[in-house]
This record gives C-alpha cells, structure tokens and sequence, in this order.
C-alpha cells in the first residue's frame, strides 16, 4: 500500500513538473483581422498611397510600422508610429500618425524589419533594410535609435561591409533580408527570405542570422561576425505551396521565437504563423518549428501576406500584412482594404494552456 502510494506520489510530482515545462501554446481561441492607416488625413497629399506594411514592433505605449516604400505626402516617411493608450483592444485607432524624420530613415530602401533592445536604462529601436541592391548602401543598412528621441537616428555598422559579411556568410551573391530580433544576451537575429546566385534565380529560405552586440561609448555596435543559427525548409501537412520568411521577433513572455512565412505567386498570396523553441539557436538544435494553430485545430493560414509579427501579451500576437497590389476578400482567413490601408490580425491564444 506504501509502495503504490509513493509511486502515485512520484507519478503526480512528474507530471506537474512536465506540466510546468510543457511548450507554450501556439492554439488560437480566435483570429480577429481588421485594417489600419499608414497616411492619415493630416498628412494626407492628392494621392493615395497602396499600404505595404513590412514590420511591427511595440515599444512602451508606442507601436512602431515600417511601410515596405516611403509614403508620399508633406512631412511623412516609411517609419510611423501610433500611441497606445493603457492596453488597447482591437482595432487599434490609426487616425492619427506620427512618422519619424531624418536623412537615414528619408533615404532608406525597403525596410523590412523592426525590432527592440535595452542596454541598462535606455530602450532602443532597430530597423533593417532588405540588403537586395549591394550597390546602394541605402538598402543595405541597420538603423537604430533611442526610444526617447527617435530624431537621434544612427547607423549600426558599415552598409558595405556589413553586406559583404553577410553574403560571405550564405555563400550567395544576392540575399533578402525580412526579419529581425534580439534576443537574451543581446544576440541580434536577421532572418533571410530568398537567397541565390541574383535576384532573379534566388529560391524561398528560411534561415536565421546571428551575432551578439554590445553598447560601445554610446554606439550599437556588431561584437562579432555573422553567423548561421538555424535554417529549415517550412512545410505545412497538405500545402506544398514554397515558404519563405517574412518576419521575426523574440516572446519575453513564453520564451521563444515567433516568425511569418509567407507565399507569393502573382496574385496567389497567404502564409502562417510559426512558434520555433529558442533551443534552436543552440548548437543541439533540439526542437522544432511548429505552426499556430487556427480555433478548428488546423494551421493557421492568412490569406492576406503576414510580413511582421509582435507579442502584445503572453496571450495575444499581433501580425501585419503587406499585399502589394493584391486584392484579398473578407473571410476568416483575411481582410480586404482600400487606398491607405492595410491589413493587420490579431490571435488570441488560449489563456489555459502550459506556458501561458
């Protein structure tokens, strides 16, 4: 009797220990898409502006977006941000913009990721461009900038060399940048979207950047080369459709990375969500990425093209879409728009399950 006691002890002290570790939810209880503005009415010009959203990144009470092109109109730019007022719920009030100035962020190309770091007191926001054109330093750059005077815009590194790094790094001429995050020990991530010999034959990827940074007499900067985390080749049961990275940031509350694919094929556009464990970047490589899932228990597809994500809470991810021109119906799955709009979803996890 003693005896089957204590092995049901033992068996009740296991399984809450499991429990306690168990992998954090990546089960919606509901998928909620809504649009928002990227040019409001006070700095709205005679021409409308086709919204391509490439990162988000939520920093304090401001929510910080990267438009894929500079926006047109007096006194705008491609980096804007709105005030979140106590916790918001959605949709969020996009009437009125705030877009930051200044000649790195007027000149740059492509941005296509946003993220954050805090080095002791100060809080800082990263932005990367997407590193297609060597040539044009423009479109090769890592900015950042105090939270709390986003004028004071720098440069992390060199453009040039920083390009050449990275191509030496992938072994590949032509590479994409869609994707960036800092995680615990300061270790900055880049994700890569296509990689190939030029812009026309480079293939979808999925492989993730690494290399730590450290605060250098007021500066960012790089404290060591690049080098390759992780890379997989995404797949969903059922959908051979080719998957490529889109987006990336760190979940300080369930500890792991969450990342965007998505698929382009002319007007055939759609991705997913993903969960990927943080043992990945170890050298194990234990675990694997997972997709989110949508509340039927299917992975979660967007039919709009999911292009960054963000954690609002340990229960809520926010991810942002950019369409180009493609037209997408309103359904459970996505979210039309019009003229100085784009497309945003918000996922609810369910708050019962381990790791929440």
């Amino acid at each position: 009797m003693k005896k089957n006691l204590c092995f049901a002890l033992l068996a009740s002290t296991l399984l809450v220990a499991a429990s306690t570790h168990a992998a954090p939810s990546i089960q919606s209880s509901s998928v909620q898409h809504f649009t928002g503005r990227c040019l409001d009415a006070a700095h709205r010009s005679h021409k409308d502006v086709n919204c391509e959203i490439s990162a988000v990144v939520k920093i304090g009470q401001q929510l910080y977006l990267a438009n894929d092109k500079p926006i047109p109109g007096e006194g705008t730019s491609s980096l804007f941000s709105i005030n979140f007022q106590g916790s918001p719920k959605p949709p969020f009030n996009f009437k009125s913009l705030t877009y930051l100035q200044g000649e790195p962020i007027e000149t740059a190309d492509k941005l296509e990721g946003l993220t954050k770091v805090t080095f002791g007191d100060a809080s800082y926001a990263i932005a990367t461009n997407a590193f297609t054109r060597a040539i044009n330093p423009a479109s090769s750059t890592v900015l950042y900038w105090p939270v709390d005077n986003p004028e004071s815009i720098n440069v992390l590194g060199d453009p040039n060399a920083l390009h050449q790094q990275i191509g030496a790094v992938l072994g590949e001429s032509f590479f994409q940048v869609e994707g960036i995050a800092v995680v615990p020990g300061n270790r900055l991530l880049l994700g890569i979207r296509r990689l190939g010999a030029d812009y026309h034959a480079a293939k979808p990827a999925f492989i993730i950047l690494q290399t730590p940074i450290k605060m250098t007499k007021g500066q960012i900067v790089l404290d060591g080369d690049f080098q390759v985390a992780y890379q997989f080749t995404p797949k969903v049961p059922g959908d051979d459709r080719p998957l490529g990275l889109s987006g990336l940031e760190y979940d300080p509350y369930n500890k792991r990375l969450l990342a965007t694919t998505s698929h382009e094929d002319g007007d055939k556009i759609g991705g997913y969500l993903w969960s990927l464990p943080m043992s990945l970047l170890s050298q194990d490589k234990a675990g694997m990425p997972e997709p989110f899932l949508d509340p039927d228990g299917r992975p979660l597809w967007f039919d709009n093209k999911p292009e960054g994500v963000e954690v609002l809470s340990d229960s809520q991810i926010l991810v942002v879409h950019d369409d180009d021109r493609v037209q997408v119906a309103d359904s459970t799955k996505g979210k039309s728009k019009k003229d100085n709009e784009f497309a945003y979803s918000v996922i609810t996890l369910h708050n019962d399950q381990p790791g929440l």
